[in-house]
């Protein structure tokens, strides 16, 4: 690790721990009973009300880590400890000494990773949005500030594709030597009604752009959720699901087995949905309605379907679109240090309204390898369906052909029951 590295692990470290930091003052005085200046536990100990509006408490199964761990991933929630307290943003930790009806936090940090999630419900919605708010003024009034392990911070503000302000993105960056280092914490702050959800994530992509596109995919459902907390509101997952959960996502594959730990995963909405990436750069999908992804793996055997649906039939068909001009731009991506490279062909298959193959075989030194990807993708009216195959079972031997219409074959039961997203119905 660089010297330049430590430091920055340092830095985040100090962000994640009061006790390491020392306490940080609020954004400013709330009108709960935690005002500015008082025990930062104050919110936790007060009981949550007993009535059942939903304006009142967050509830236990509420999603908030959705789409923040891997396919087999349950991040835990808990509404205790420090969660996003300790988050210093110009010499000021926002959400410090408020006075909190409720609060759940999410924590998937760990090594060299750094996400956390912190939703609090306040005294009212303008408590809510005078302190989302805040997150912009301090971004942008900050003269800079240096941790105390010689890190020099940036912050800027930026729009929220989650509403106008007071929602925002924070994006802050680190200076060593006056000179940027590698990596950046992307924080969302999204107020929804008396709710605030914040949510940092740190991160090191070519372009900060993509890591804030990235991580408010990531938090769709979340976001989704908290409609019910404005009046009247209702969560805007069970409005938007429109896959059923008997639709037979996992027909065709083989059983579990027991002896081995080999077997099926899902189906599930809050699993992270199939990256595309090609030459350095990943797919930047188009928003979405509702989607389920499944999967099953073996020793070098890993199979993953994934079924998306979009507001109508233009919408998919604009993403299928999109996805395969994407990968048709990079053929072949050239070895790299390791020796590995990519050949990538791309062709029509008679599957489905749409039908693609994305065919990927792993080149060593120039020479093919045993290891490769293939990866089907099939759109029925407002549905996409994606089957993907990796590892020894994923490598298109020959021309492909016999590959993709293994794989057609194996899903045809998924593929012949997304006739009830056309506008006909099966």
């Amino acid at each position: 690790m660089s010297s330049s590295a430590r430091l920055l692990a340092a830095a985040l470290a100090c962000t994640a721990t009061l006790a390491a930091c020392g306490g940080q003052p609020s954004a400013g005085p709330s009108t709960g009973s935690g005002a500015a200046g008082a025990d930062p536990t104050a919110g936790d100990q007060d009981s949550p009300p007993t009535t059942a509006a939903a304006a009142t408490r967050i509830a236990d199964d509420f999603p908030l880590s959705a789409g923040m761990g891997g396919p087999g991933d349950t991040v835990p929630t808990t509404r205790t400890g420090t969660g996003l307290r300790s988050f210093e943003l110009c010499g000021t930790s926002p959400l410090r000494g408020l006075g909190t009806r409720d609060r759940m936090v999410a924590d998937n940090s760990g090594g060299e990773s750094l996400a956390t999630r912190e939703l609090v419900l306040l005294g009212s919605p303008d408590e809510s949005a005078r302190v989302a708010a805040s997150f912009t003024d301090l971004a942008t009034g900050c003269d800079r500030p240096t941790t105390g392990s010689g890190v020099e911070t940036t912050a800027e503000a930026r729009e929220s594709t989650f509403g106008e302000a007071p929602a925002t993105v924070v994006v802050q960056g680190y200076l060593f030597d006056g000179e940027p280092g590698p990596g950046h914490l992307v924080v969302h702050v999204v107020p929804v009604g008396a709710a605030l959800l914040v949510t940092q994530t740190y991160g090191e992509w070519p372009d900060v752009s993509d890591g804030v596109d990235g991580t408010a995919q990531q938090l769709q459902d979340v976001v989704a959720a908290m409609d019910v907390f404005t009046e009247g509101g209702e969560p805007a997952v069970a409005q938007t699901e429109q896959i059923p959960d008997d639709f037979p996502m996992l027909a065709g594959w083989p059983p579990s087995s027991e002896a081995d730990g080999d077997g099926r995963s899902g189906p599930s909405r809050v699993a992270d949905a199939v990256v595309f990436t090609a030459c350095g750069t990943e797919w930047r999908e188009p928003a979405r309605v509702d989607r389920v992804r499944a999967g099953w793996d073996s020793a070098e055997d890993y199979r993953t379907r994934q079924l998306t649906t979009y507001d109508d039939d233009d919408a998919a068909v604009a993403a299928v679109e999109d996805l395969v001009a994407f990968e048709r731009s990079c053929p072949t991506e050239p070895p790299g240090e390791d020796g590995f490279g990519t050949e990538r062909e791309v062709r029509p298959v008679a599957l489905g309204d749409d039908g693609w193959a994305i065919l990927e075989r792993d080149t060593f030194n120039g020479s093919p390898s045993v290891f490769g990807a293939s990866t089907v993708v099939v759109r029925v009216g407002r549905a996409v369906l994606v089957v993907s195959h990796g590892g020894h079972a994923g490598y298109p031997g020959g021309d492909g052909q016999q590959q993709v219409d293994a794989m057609g074959s194996e899903a045809a039961r998924s593929i012949a029951q997304m006739c009830q997203f056309t506008k006909t119905g099966c």
